[in-house]
């Protein structure tokens, strides 16, 4: 983005999905959980399926999986491992199915469900042959670049000399793909890690920063697969998650794919790559087309997104159009009068007669446009 107009403006409004979803809930590592155990997988509430805000049994959903639907067996699993609705039999069940299809979701779930060591009806489900196959599952995961079990396999390998190089350079992986916790860790101790023990005894890994790394994590892989399966909203949800910590490349490609679908918040968020030039291929030009059926709706970030780009375009009229449209449509009082000024600003700068008078006959074009909607 051009420097003289990032020190006018204050950062995007980076919008992230809104939709409403059961994200798994972290469960401490190594820790005990009590939980009642369901018999039968059929006798759960109905699931919520966010991605269409259409709601879905769990018989119709069972009945999908049955038929060989990853998406529904993702969901089952999904749905089984949350801590509200846990179910320890249907969760081994989905994600022994989903393992079959090479899930690297499903194969650090049942080493997470394995591993953890539940007490449901007095039956301890953290065996030994159920602690031997989860070891495997973890490091085939991490193989494969789910993010959580890159943290967890470089926790356990640093627990010793002869595997602590490994480990930390699994740490970096970890905090590189985006495992806030990861990162947090290296900056603490400034890139020179301490064996696992050192970090539990200093409470660095077990507190609320961690679960919500681990939530994020396990939820961001669980969107990649879900979103190569075509589901707009997850794709969006995996742009979210990469767009949050800056790997602007990776969330290009997931904002686009969502974009191609309609997904609003996609194409909004596309387009604040290609208006910030975060991307090789940024373009001002798609930039405007992907916000111009936000801007028709009168979405005020889309209308001030709009007016930054004419800005760039030396668009005078248009720019100062844009802004006064984004203030009247805003939402928020602070924001009204932010874009109010930005308009007063750009008009002592650069209006002329000429400018202003094309600038209003835009204005109430657009206005009487956004009337007839």
């Amino acid at each position: 983005m051009n420097q003289h107009l990032s020190a006018v403006f204050a950062p995007i409004r980076v919008r992230a999905q809104n939709y409403a979803r059961s994200a798994t809930a972290a469960t401490k590592s190594f820790g005990w959980l009590e939980l009642y155990r369901t018999n039968f997988c059929q006798k759960r509430p109905d699931i919520n399926d966010s991605d269409t805000f259409n709601m879905k049994s769990t018989e119709e959903l069972i009945l999908e999986a049955d038929f060989g639907s990853t998406e529904a067996q993702l969901r089952l699993a999904a749905h089984y491992i949350d801590d509200e609705t846990f179910n320890f039999d249907c969760a081994e069940k989905w994600l022994r199915l989903l393992i079959k299809k090479e899930s690297t979701y499903a194969k650090y779930e049942l080493y997470h469900l394995y591993n953890t060591g539940r007490i449901i009806d007095g039956v301890n489900y953290q065996t030994d042959e159920n602690l031997a196959v989860s070891r495997g599952l973890l490091i085939e995961a991490a193989k494969e670049g789910h993010v959580q079990a890159l943290y967890e396999l470089a926790l356990i390998e640093m627990q010793n000399k002869a595997s602590y190089a490994d480990g930390f350079n699994r740490m970096i992986n970890s905090a590189n793909r985006g495992h806030t916790h990861a990162n947090t860790l290296l900056k603490k101790y400034e890139q020179k890690l301490p064996p696992t023990l050192v970090m539990a005894a200093n409470g660095d890994l077990i507190n609320e920063e961690s679960d919500h790394a681990s939530t994020e994590s396990r939820d961001f892989q669980l969107s990649v697969e879900l979103g190569n399966l075509g589901v707009a909203t997850r794709q969006a949800m995996a742009g979210d998650y990469l767009n949050k910590r800056q790997l602007f490349e990776e969330a290009f490609v997931w904002y686009e794919k969502a974009a191609q679908q309609g997904n609003s918040e996609a194409a909004f968020n596309l387009a604040v790559l290609h208006v910030e030039n975060a991307v090789p291929q940024a373009d001002l030009n798609i930039a405007l087309r992907l916000l111009e059926p936000l801007a028709k709706k009168g979405d005020s970030d889309a209308l001030h997104l709009q007016a930054k780009i004419y800005l760039q375009k030396k668009m005078y009229a248009h720019a100062i159009a844009y802004f006064k449209l984004s203030a009247d449509t805003a939402a928020d009082s602070s924001i009204k009068d932010e874009e109010s000024e930005y308009a007063e600003r750009f008009t002592k700068k650069y209006g002329d007669a000429e400018v202003v008078r094309e600038a209003d006959e835009i204005y109430q074009y657009f206005l009487r446009r956004l009337k007839a909607t």
